[in-house]
């Protein structure tokens, strides 16, 4: 890789040869953003090691301590002690500014419906032109007063109070809405019962369930079923390391399986049931790839499966994407979406509507890029689809300010045949600040 550091206006990538190494992911975003909240949750101090570095979780954080949670971060930032106020937050003196992380404004917005006091989230440009309605809704049915824009956009107006558990079957199968309404439901009078359409992330409820216990939080696999108990905190203080971000890790392993004489090991990384849909999927496709279980490794990340991917070059074949698997691989779509152009046999992603309404509306955004570097696409109304076998040019990508598109238009261009430039790709700094240096250590160009 040439060009200046990934801070600057733009940078080069020219094409290598292959990929090799040890790739070692920062912490896991989802599950950062959940331990912090769980902490001010807790009686007493709390240990957080291997957080996520990116802008994403700063913005928990930064809502935390706004509310009178206090967390001291060490110098380089993955490793926090937060001092728990049993859910006894203070009421805001300003409004709370959650940048451009969807997943800090739901959950915090579960939360702050239970508290007895106004509160106001916003956030960036990008931020405040997303739907906050789907999360709105099953709060209000709870008792909550919510208040958005008039195109049910932030800022996200709440006057907390007393809310009461209902039974609640979302319309969209959604982990934000899930863990919104967990948090509502742990201040709520009574049982809230959440019913899943299909299979979330369970980061939520999973580490609940290890720290609070099942007389907090039940879940019930097979009537897909999370029962929460109102009035069981405060959580009793603990310790949580975070596995590194199997998001973050399909970057560095996608370039592997398409890049000839090329192997990449990522070490403890989270396998959880819901995270690994998408290397199943490239397992379907052929990739040689294979996860080991770290037995120990739940004891430490509150009974997240953790462990280790290897990957070597593989020879990929496009197979179709099961529609219900969608939701557990919603963030590596557009990376499949490179992965599936380079591949053999044509392909299409459907039931992916939700992509619609991210930090970008990534259908537009994905087909906007792999057509800048070369790349034959059609945009559908919930996906996308394309021929296979096709060779990646190169030349210029926007990305639009969304961190996932950056990473993706970087893959296709370590893969291209020429030069890519890819303008401002400081946008990684909300989930991955390292990528760029991390896989220059990585990526060989002769």
């Amino acid at each position: 890789m040439c060009g200046d550091n990934h801070m600057s206006e733009s940078i080069i990538i020219r094409p290598a040869v292959r990929i090799r190494g040890l790739a070692v992911v920062p912490g896991d975003k989802s599950l950062s953003h959940r331990g912090l909240i769980l902490a001010s949750l807790a009686d007493g101090r709390c240990r957080l090691q291997n957080l996520s570095t990116g802008d994403d979780v700063r913005a928990t954080i930064r809502v935390l301590r706004q509310l009178g949670v206090r967390i001291t971060l060490d110098p380089d930032g993955d490793s926090a002690i937060v001092e728990g106020v049993g859910g006894n937050l203070d009421a805001p003196s300003e409004e709370l500014d959650c940048g451009n992380s969807g997943t800090t404004m739901s959950l915090m917005a579960g939360l702050l419906a239970t508290r007895p006091f106004e509160s106001v989230l916003t956030g960036d440009e990008s931020l405040v032109k997303r739907p906050m309605e789907y999360i709105a809704k099953p709060l209000r049915e709870m008792g909550a007063e919510i208040h958005l824009s008039e195109n049910g956009t932030p800022p996200v107006r709440i006057n907390g109070g007393d809310l009461t558990g209902i039974p609640y079957k979302p319309a969209i199968a959604s982990a934000q809405v899930k863990s919104a309404v967990i948090f509502a439901g742990l201040f709520a009078k009574g049982e809230t019962v959440f019913h899943e359409t299909l299979q979330t992330r369970d980061h939520t409820e999973r580490l609940l369930s290890n720290l609070a216990g099942k007389g907090t939080v039940e879940i019930d696999r097979m009537d897909k079923t999370i029962t929460v108990k109102g009035g069981e905190l405060p959580l009793e203080n603990f310790d949580l390391v975070i596995p590194g971000d199997p998001s973050a890790a399909a970057y560095p392993i996608s370039l592997a399986t398409l890049m000839k004489e090329s192997t990449v090991t990522v070490p403890f990384v989270g396998l959880n049931a819901g995270r690994i849909a998408f290397y199943r999927h490239l397992q379907a496709m052929g990739a040689q790839l294979v996860m080991t279980p770290d037995p120990h490794g739940q004891d430490a990340t509150g009974g997240e499966a953790v462990g280790e991917i290897m990957v070597i070059s593989s020879s990929l074949k496009n197979v179709p994407v099961d529609p219900e698997r969608i939701p557990a691989l919603i963030d590596e779509v557009p990376l499949l979406s490179v992965i599936a152009c380079i591949s053999d046999r044509p392909w299409e992603i459907t039931g992916a509507r939700r992509l619609r309404e991210k930090e970008t509306d990534r259908i537009e955004t994905t087909v906007g890029m792999l057509r800048s570097i070369g790349a034959e696409v059609e945009g559908l109304e919930d996906g996308m689809k394309g021929p296979g076998e096709q060779r990646i040019r190169g030349g210029v990508v926007d990305p639009g300010g969304d961190h996932r598109i950056a990473m993706c238009a970087a893959v296709a261009a370590w893969c291209a045949s020429d030069e890519t430039e890819i303008l401002s790709p400081d946008c990684v700094r909300y989930s991955y600040p390292e990528f760029f240096e991390q896989m220059s250590e990585l990526v060989e160009y002769h």
